[in-house]
């Protein structure tokens, strides 16, 4: 999915949370939330967010490829555990929910994703295609009435 796309989910979807579950620490949860559901594609340096860092989007598409390792469970796990173990169980919590929402939405994808490095799991949706662009539209509504 596109950059636009993940970031519209990730503020979403951490607005209901910190609504669901009163967090207090709102503008930094919302943050860290969105910035971890774009997170994953540095491995890609043709992504918004490889772009930016080029020379460490290298290095990850080199060593793990695009949509590999670090479009893996693992990783957003071991995040939480290393924001827990520093004392800030909320963010951590942030950071492995936006990072988990990209690989569910990437997992929609043609292109798929191997949750646990073994089989891919793959959608329907064209990175762009059609749907996505209706999916959009359908996030930024549904944004406007959460903030409305």
């Amino acid at each position: 999915m596109l950059i636009s796309t993940h970031l519209l989910a990730g503020m979403i979807l951490s607005l209901l949370i910190i609504d669901l579950f009163n967090i207090t620490n709102a503008l930094m949860f919302i943050i860290i939330f969105s910035f971890f559901s774009i997170l994953p594609d540095i491995d890609s340096h043709k992504s918004k967010i490889g772009s930016k860092l080029k020379p460490l989007s290298y290095v990850f598409e080199i060593l793990f490829g695009h949509r590999g390792f670090l479009h893996s469970m693992w990783i957003p796990m071991i995040i939480f555990i290393l924001f827990w173990l520093f004392g800030y169980f909320t963010l951590g919590l942030a950071a492995m929910l936006g990072y988990i929402l990209h690989l569910l939405m990437d997992s929609m994808t043609l292109g798929g994703v191997k949750f646990f490095g073994i089989k891919k799991r793959r959608g329907f949706v064209k990175t762009g295609g059609a749907f996505e662009i209706v999916l959009f539209f359908v996030l930024v509504l549904l944004l406007i009435k959460i903030l409305f």
